[in-house]
């Protein structure tokens, strides 16, 4: 499909194109990329969670986007548009793949 050179550009396809590529190849899907992330961050923040909380693959999408909203608000930058448009992307991919076992994200 050839797209036009406005949309070639899009961080929003540029996005999508790299979370079910690039990215996935070299971290697996993001269900489980997120998980191996979260399960570190629950013990480093052990201490202020409540007991028995953990954090989950989609918080993991959620202060990822966070951060990349907090790079933008210092200013554009077109790799953290593609990341915040990649981490929306993940989230879905996350939901997706618990409503698929059943559980919530």
């Amino acid at each position: 499909m050839s797209l036009p050179p406005a949309a070639q550009q899009s961080p929003c396809l540029v996005a999508f194109q790299l979370c079910h590529g690039d990215r996935q190849a070299a971290y697996g899907h993001p269900a489980q990329d997120f998980a191996r992330t979260a399960a570190p961050w629950t013990a480093l923040l052990s201490d202020r969670l409540l007991p028995g909380a953990v954090i989950t693959p989609h918080d993991i999408g959620l202060m990822m986007a966070a951060l990349k909203l907090s790079r933008l608000a210092h200013g554009y930058h077109a790799d953290s548009a593609v990341d915040l448009a990649g981490y929306a992307e993940t989230l879905a991919m996350v939901h997706r793949a618990a409503q698929a076992g059943g559980d919530q994200p």
